[in-house]
């Protein structure tokens, strides 16, 4: 008998022990995967459903504390810091103090602005685009009222080209989230040639019912 199972875990092959979690497998590659009830010193709930992954023939995303690795497994998880990124931006640096406040309306054009100058091919990357946007503010080449939603356009075509380098652009967005906040992103998307459709309202809680579902019908003492 193997003492260690092989599996693929965003392309990069591991050899993990019996027994062990698909999460675990994770941190043996040093994948930082999100978790909300799991712990060391916690019995894996299984409930919030944060350290969901996709893996190769399964139907549903599976939690990656509970599920087991298993031979010739595929599993996939890709995210990224975006909102937390633009709000560290907001709050906490020197071009977040020149923002005045929240404006009434978004402003389309400066969002859009920032969604193509971090696509451009002649563009030196994200960090470049953020000082310039500061620069440009001092300068007079930009109002302070559009620094957030350059911002906003900027963070969000890194992501997604952070995407298209995965391969996403194949296949069939889906949107899922606050409604302001996907409008944004169907909006950078269809600016940089690609669609994506809307979840439907509730999505995200009818999913989780759907798995809680899957778990109460699964046998007692096991977990799907």
């Amino acid at each position: 008998m193997s003492d260690s199972v092989a599996l693929t875990i965003d392309g990069r092959e591991v050899g993990a022990a019996p027994g062990t979690t698909i999460l675990g497998a994770c941190e043996q590659l040093g994948i930082d995967t999100p978790t909300l009830c799991w712990g060391q010193t916690l019995i894996p709930q299984n409930a919030c459903r944060v350290c969901v992954v996709e893996l190769e023939g399964a139907r549903v995303l599976v939690p990656a504390c509970q599920r087991r690795v298993e031979a010739g497994q595929l599993a996939a998880f890709r995210t990224f810091m975006t909102g937390e990124i633009f709000a560290v931006l907001k709050a906490h640096s020197i071009l977040g103090r020149l923002i005045p406040g929240e404006p009434a309306v978004p402003d389309v054009d400066a969002f859009l602005k920032g969604v193509r100058r971090a696509n451009d091919a002649a563009s030196a990357g994200l960090l470049h685009e953020i000082f310039t946007t500061r620069s440009g503010v001092l300068l007079g080449q930009l109002e302070p009222s559009a620094i957030a939603e350059t911002l906003s356009g900027l963070v969000i075509s890194a992501e997604i080209a952070g995407g298209r380098a995965l391969g996403w652009a194949d296949r069939s967005l889906v949107l899922v989230g606050e409604d302001a906040l996907c409008t944004r992103y169907a909006l950078a998307l269809e600016a940089l040639g690609l669609s994506a459709r809307l979840a439907p309202p509730q999505a995200t809680v009818e999913g989780f019912r759907r798995l809680a579902a899957l778990d109460l019908a699964a046998p007692e003492g096991k977990s799907r």
